[in-house]
C-alpha cells in the first residue's frame, strides 16, 4: 500500500511516519513537509521506500501543484487528515473516506507522568496515536463515526501495539 503523511517533521507526524516506514502492510509513503525530514529521524534502509514532496510556499498548501495530485491521486491513506481532504471526501465518498483523530495531551514515549496520565485518560501516547492513525489509514475507519475521541484511540492504539499485533512488523523494525 502506499500512504501519504503529512507533517511528518513534527511531533506526531514523525511517528506516524516511523511507524508506517517499518509497518509490513505499506510499500511506499509519500511526505508532503515544509522541510525534509532529517536523515538522523531516517534509517538509511527506508529511503527507497519514502517519497518527500517539500512544499515551501503557501500557496502550494492551500491548492496542490499538479505534481503533488500526481503523486498522490492512487495512494491508498491518508496519515492525518486535513480539512481539504475532509470536504473532499464528503463530497467524493467513494473515492476517499476520512475521519478525524481528536486526542487530548500527546505524550512523548520517554515522557515521565505518560503513565499516570494515560491511565486517566487525559493524554495518549505518540506511539498510540501513531499506530492508530496508520491502521485507520491501511485498514479504513467507520464511516458512521468519523470523529474518533482519545479513549477510543488510547484503547485502539494500545490493542495495535500488544506484541501479538506487531509481531509482525519485528522483522522491519531498525535494528
Amino acid at each position: 500500500m502506499k500512504l501519504v503523511v503529512t507533517g511528518s517533521t513534527g511531533f506526531i507526524g514523525g511517528e506516524v511516519l516511523a511507524q508506517a516506514l517499518t509497518h509490513p502492510d505499506v510499500d511506499a509513503v509519500i511526505s508532503l513537509t515544509r522541510r525534509e525530514v532529517s536523515d538522523d529521524k531516517l534509517p538509511s534502509q527506508y529511503r527507497a521506500q519514502l517519497r518527500q514532496l517539500v512544499l515551501e510556499n503557501n500557496d502550494e498548501w492551500k491548492s496542490y501543484p499538479q505534481y503533488v495530485r500526481d503523486e498522490i491521486r492512487n495512494a491508498d491513506g491518508w496519515g492525518e487528515v486535513e480539512n481539504a481532504v475532509v470536504r473532499y471526501g464528503q463530497h467524493s465518498p467513494e473515492q476517499l473516506s476520512t475521519c478525524v483523530a481528536r486526542p487530548m495531551q500527546v505524550l512523548s514515549r520517554s515522557s515521565p507522568l505518560s503513565s499516570f496520565f494515560q491511565w486517566s485518560g487525559f493524554a495518549i501516547g505518540v506511539d498510540q496515536l501513531a499506530a492508530w492513525l496508520v491502521n485507520a489509514a491501511l485498514k479504513g475507519q467507520d464511516t458512521e463515526r468519523p470523529i474518533v475521541e482519545n479513549k477510543e484511540l488510547q484503547n485502539g492504539g494500545s490493542e495495535l501495539l500488544r506484541p501479538s499485533s506487531v509481531q509482525k512488523q519485528d522483522s522491519k523494525t531498525p535494528g
